[in-house]
């Protein structure tokens, strides 16, 4: 089974719907776009990182994108990521909830952050939960 995911992106007026149909854990999905994050600090690095980032080619498939642009949010996800961007002051807040795909009403706040400066030591910090379900999956890189 799936554990499909939106990611929300976005910049003053500007939103951008992302859908990952596999692996939306905070342990993959999260790392993935914490770490993305990172590397690339501004709205239009980290939105080209995240859709040049593909699922390998394999027995049943070509090469594919991990990442899918999507014109709203799906009905039947598991994890909502925000990241709302101000980029005239380079910083990001983010915002997580684990979705019930089942009852939107028991949605569960997973992280929500003040608006911050982006570095390596300000995302460890406001997204320390995300670490430590790496950590805990056993493949913390």
């Amino acid at each position: 089974m799936s554990t499909r995911t939106n990611i929300l992106i976005e910049n003053y007026e500007t939103k951008l719907w992302l859908y990952r149909h596999y692996d939306g854990y905070l342990s993959a999905t999260g790392y993935d776009l914490i770490i993305n994050l990172i590397h690339n600090k501004d709205i239009t690095s980290f939105v080209t990182s995240l859709l040049a980032t593909n699922y390998d080619a394999c027995e049943l498939h070509s090469k594919k994108s991990v990442y899918e642009v999507t014109s709203e949010q799906h009905g039947d996800i598991d994890f909502l990521y925000r990241f709302i961007f101000d980029d005239r002051k380079g910083k990001v807040k983010i915002i997580i909830d684990e979705v019930s795909p089942y009852d939107s009403e028991l949605t569960k706040n997973l992280i929500t952050t003040d608006f911050f400066s982006v570095s390596r030591e300000e995302v460890k910090k406001n997204c320390h939960l995300i670490f430590e379900a790496k950590k805990n999956s056993h493949s913390y890189a």
